[in-house]
């Protein structure tokens, strides 16, 4: 009889334990999101579809690099926003470096929204996508086709004229080759 309600409590412990976890509230994280600088939760979909190209820009406050080359994604976005390019920037300094994600944003007058990351969704998004692993590296830019799908993406600096010059290729290949139409 003792055996039977040992075995008994353990499988209520465990269906306990299950449910517990399956809704997040035992030990098990929540899926990593990203954060506006007001602390609301974001999701990169939101971006997606929107029949725009948009280039996700990974950077960090102290990162060099970003430093020197965020002007390029300035001068995009500002003659793009309107048309066919949406830029979104994705700090990775975490919600603890706020303040410099900030004040790099106000230093280099940035014109596009930006999210803050601690490095998790970009990883997650990256090894899914790309089927590689992300190290972190910055700058890193995603470019997301008009219907949403990742159609490029490139590590280190990259100017304004090549990403128009790279969107312009893609138009151009896809008007000479258009999709067939059911027939």
């Amino acid at each position: 009889m003792r055996h039977q309600k040992t075995k008994h409590s353990l499988s209520v412990m465990l269906i306990t334990c299950t449910l517990l976890l399956s809704m997040g509230l035992l030990g098990a994280e929540s899926p990593p999101k990203l954060l506006d600088l007001n602390g609301g939760e974001h999701s990169l979909k939101e971006y997606l579809g929107k029949g725009k190209w948009l280039v996700v820009m990974v950077w960090a406050s102290d990162c060099h690099v970003c430093n020197q080359e965020v002007h390029e994604m300035v001068a995009l976005h500002k003659a793009h926003k309107d048309k066919d390019v949406q830029v979104l920037g994705i700090a990775i300094d975490g919600y603890e470096g706020k303040k410099d994600v900030q004040a790099f944003i106000d230093r280099h007058q940035v014109n596009f929204p930006n999210l803050i990351d601690d490095g998790s969704v970009v990883m997650k998004e990256y090894a899914e996508k790309v089927g590689k692993q992300w190290y972190g590296w910055t700058p890193t830019y995603l470019m997301y086709d008009p219907k949403g799908e990742l159609s490029a993406q490139n590590i280190g600096a990259i100017s304004q004229a090549d990403i128009e010059k790279y969107v312009a290729g893609q138009a151009q290949a896809r008007a000479s080759n258009p999709p067939a139409t059911p027939g």
